[in-house]
């Protein structure tokens, strides 16, 4: 791995609602290094995409960081304002969304868009100039460049989404954020999409993040994976240690809710419960009201995290692995 890229410590991140403050991510750390690409998997409901939008500073207006820090190759962005923070966005730290069609306009050509976040970016920059970065990054994501002049709705879902991540190259980020990149499109899509991405990451040795619910799509393409669980990280490790030895309980339940193409078929186990309503979240440890292997002290205390060694941290007092 490279020089640290991006380094997130302590971030806690809370939304204002209707019925109280909702903390969707809490105190969680981790860091990216340049070419490094992280895969941060939990349910629905975890904080995945909240933790996105917090990195970029995109905070609806009920939402606020309340702490932490935002390390962008040392430069804190969690304290700057809207116009403090754009020179960064799209430029240091870019993000392809979950849904190709909510990213574009619907009313402007497809290149045009890109065009508009060239031109902002680098004001020097003339139209024509830009129509020829637009066709070179077309062609870096596998789009014949004459699609830039068609709407999003004349572009496949496979297509838009090849634009969406033309779009996060445009100004050569840092650091790429992805989440749920190949939501909704087919399997043969979205690998496609994924093997992409990856070679595009390993050529430029950008920093990734890729955020999904889906462990399996994740592990083909992250060399580290986060495990998130209502707000927190549970556990974080190579994505090979993960899978050969995890140790939080809620990791060894999404790797056994997954079936394996080799070996001999087995049941898969799933997960009772459900996500706890962050509104009222269970005292100590979060997993604790849905894990098989509660102690007292789960239910008192949060569990700091444990060291395995390897960069393989997990946070539990009972870990898989012990006695039971």
């Amino acid at each position: 791995m490279g020089n640290p890229l991006l380094e997130v410590e302590n971030l806690t991140m809370q939304y204002t609602i209707r019925g109280g403050e909702v903390t969707a991510v809490e105190n969680v750390s981790f860091s990216v290094s340049e070419g490094e690409a992280l895969g941060i998997v939990g349910e629905s409901g975890s904080g995945k995409s909240s933790m996105a939008i917090s990195l970029m500073k995109l905070l609806p207006e009920n939402a606020r960081i309340l702490g932490g820090k935002i390390l962008l190759r040392g430069m804190d962005l969690a304290p700057l304002s809207e116009e403090e923070i754009r020179p960064y966005r799209g430029r240091r730290i870019a993000m392809v969304f979950q849904a190709a069609m909510n990213s574009l306009d619907p009313v402007y050509r497809t290149g045009d868009q890109i065009i508009e976040a060239l031109q902002n970016h680098y004001q020097d920059m003339n139209h024509t100039a830009a129509r020829a970065r637009v066709a070179e990054l077309f062609n870096l994501v596998d789009l014949d460049p004459a699609l830039m002049d068609r709407y999003p709705h004349q572009l496949s879902g496979g297509m838009r989404q090849r634009a969406v991540i033309a779009m996060a190259l445009a100004c050569n980020p840092d650091i790429i954020i992805a989440d749920e990149p190949t939501t909704a499109l087919d399997v043969i899509v979205q690998d496609t999409i994924l093997r992409k991405l990856k070679q595009l990451q390993e050529r430029d040795k950008l920093g990734m993040i890729y955020i999904s619910h889906d462990i399996a799509v994740v592990c083909e393409v992250s060399q580290r994976i986060a495990i998130m669980y209502a707000g927190r990280i549970m556990e974080i490790a190579g994505t090979k240690d993960l899978f050969v030895q995890p140790r939080h309980p809620y990791t060894c339940s999404l790797l056994n809710a997954f079936p394996s193409i080799i070996g001999p078929k087995r049941q898969l186990l799933s997960l009772p419960g459900e996500s706890p309503d962050l509104l009222h979240p269970p005292s100590g440890c979060r997993f604790h009201p849905r894990c098989p292997r509660v102690l007292d002290l789960c239910r008192r205390e949060a569990p700091p995290d444990t060291d395995y060694g390897n960069g393989h941290l997990a946070a539990c007092y009972h870990p898989m692995g012990t006695d039971s």
